[in-house]
Order: structure tokens, then sequence, then C-alpha cells
């Protein structure tokens, strides 16, 4: 009777990467187990066209953001990576109180400005 797992590799432990890793160490290399995703690189993406944005026009609305960095970009996808930079620190939002010249009426409105990073 065989001791084979039914992947080919006759090792029977199922994952076939034993005498891979054993081989790699021997040489002092390491597998990485956490490559890049797409989705990784993406939010990078997204984030330096939030960065510079913000570097060229030191305080934006939302929707001039949403200029800024692209309309190719729907909000889905650049909210949720603006909120984390929010978290971080890396973003500041806040709010300006202004008077509408003509109308006299009060407005309030919410403001991005990008956060000098601190050594």
């Amino acid at each position: 009777m065989s001791n084979s797992n039914g992947n080919g590799n006759g090792n029977g432990n199922g994952n076939g990467n034993a005498s891979t890793n054993t081989n790699l160490q021997g040489l002092g290399l390491e597998l990485v187990e956490s490559a890049p995703t797409l989705g990784d690189v993406a939010e990078e993406m997204i984030r330096q066209r939030i960065q510079h944005t913000l570097w060229i026009y030191p305080k934006l609305s939302h929707s001039m953001l949403q200029i800024g960095i692209g309309t190719g970009f729907p909000p889905a996808l650049w909210q949720p990576v603006l909120e984390r930079m929010v978290q971080e620190g890396c973003v500041k939002r806040g709010q300006v109180k202004a008077t509408n010249p003509v109308s006299k009426r009060e407005q309030t409105y919410s403001v991005l400005e990008l956060r000098p990073k601190v050594a």
C-alpha cells in the first residue's frame, strides 16, 4: 500500500511544500507568504492620488477631492481609503462656517486637508 495523499508528492502531509521549504532554507532563502495583493496595490495608488491632490489643493471638500483624484474612481473605492487615512492621522477632516455674501445664510462645509508628517 502506498503512503501517497493523492497529490503526487508522496509525503503524506497534504501540502507538498515541506521539501521545497527545506531546500530553500538550506540555501538561506525563505518563502514569502504575503505578496502584495491587487487590493493592496490599488489602495496604495488611491492613497497617493489623495495625498497628491491635497498637497496641490490644501483644503478641499469631498466633492472637489473626487475631481482631483479622478472621476474614474468611484467613491466606493476611494472613501474607505480616505477614512483609513483620517484614522491614521494623515488627513484631517474639519468644518468651516461661512456666510454666503448674497443670501447672508450661514453654511457649514466639510473640509479635508493633508497633515504634515511628524518626524
